[in-house]
C-alpha cells in the first residue's frame, strides 16, 4: 500500500469537504454537525488503516483553522469551544 500517496489524497479530500461545509450558510450547531459527519469521519476511518504522524495531523489542523478563518466560520467554532 502506498501510505504517503493515500495520506496526501485523504488530506486533500478532507480539506475539500471541510471547505465546502465551511462555505455553506449553516448555523453554528449545524456547521459543527456537518464537519463532524463529513470531514472528521474521513480521517477517523482512514486512521484505522493508515498510521498518521502527529506532525501530519497538526498540519491538517492548521489548514482547517485557516479555512475557517477565511470563510468567517471560525467565530462560531471559537464561541462553542
Amino acid at each position: 500500500m502506498l501510505h504517503n500517496h493515500m495520506k496526501e489524497k485523504i488530506g486533500k479530500e478532507f480539506l475539500r469537504w471541510y471547505r465546502k461545509v465551511a462555505q455553506s450558510k449553516l448555523t453554528d450547531g449545524n456547521l459543527i454537525r456537518a464537519i463532524n459527519t463529513w470531514a472528521v469521519s474521513l480521517i477517523r476511518y482512514a486512521g484505522g488503516i493508515i498510521a498518521w504522524k502527529e506532525q501530519e495531523l497538526q498540519e491538517l489542523n492548521r489548514g482547517t483553522k485557516a479555512l475557517l478563518i477565511m470563510t468567517g466560520a471560525f467565530k462560531f467554532i471559537h464561541e462553542i469551544v
